[in-house]
């Protein structure tokens, strides 16, 4: 199984146009989170089907996400989930 953790931006700013930044980039991360749910949430390992892998996305101001994949079992399995969103 993998879980998908969503880091999201925070801020204090009165200023409109940053808070608006930082809502579309939490946005943005949600969604990306949303298709990593839907195509990977039910994958597992072969050689290690009982163990929780782990999968981070974190919201940036102003562009894509980062996604990075964390803790898993092996590298043989990490490298073969590839991301590609559109």
């Amino acid at each position: 199984m993998i879980n998908i953790a969503v880091q999201k931006l925070s801020t204090n700013s009165k200023d409109f146009g940053e808070i608006m930044k930082v809502d579309m980039g939490n946005i943005v991360a949600e969604k990306y989170a949303e298709i990593v749910r839907k195509n990977f949430k039910d994958l597992k390992c072969t050689e290690h089907p009982d163990a929780t892998l782990h999968i981070s996305i974190t919201a940036v101001k102003g562009t894509v996400p980062i996604v990075e994949k964390k803790l898993f079992c092996c590298d043989k399995f990490k490298e073969s989930i590839l991301f590609t969103f559109e």
